[in-house]
């Protein structure tokens, strides 16, 4: 990995999909969050009400999912397709909001990567 450029301690999960959007979707901006949640069965369905103020702010669900052996371990995968409203959705008081309803621990991580090339 050193040889190929790579810098940093790199990450990997072994993830649960519970859902999953095959659809074709030619935005390639991608955002793949990860946190802790106190109980899945009471976040999902409040992630799930959310699904219209994510679109409304330029942000469309692709996976989610949980660590394979712990469901507190939330990981979920979305496609940016409004960099602008997005970004700023990303630090709004409603979202804040919206993990504490959904009993969100601590501070999500998030990072942002390009879809280069589909197989």
């Amino acid at each position: 990995m050193k040889k190929a450029g790579v810098i940093g301690k790199p990450m990997s999960y072994a993830i649960t999909a519970v859902w999953q959007d095959t659809s074709t979707n030619k935005t390639a901006l991608r955002s793949f969050t990860t946190f802790t949640v106190k109980d899945w069965a009471a976040w999902l369905p409040s992630f799930e009400g959310g699904k219209q103020e994510r679109m409304d702010n330029g942000i469309t669900d692709r996976v989610i999912g949980h660590d394979i052996d712990d469901n507190k371990k939330v990981h979920l995968a979305t496609a940016v397709l409004d960099t602008t409203k997005a970004f700023a959705y990303y630090k709004s008081d409603a979202l804040k909001k919206r993990r504490a309803e959904g009993g969100v621990v601590g501070e999500p991580v998030r990072f942002l990567y390009w879809i280069v090339k589909r197989y």
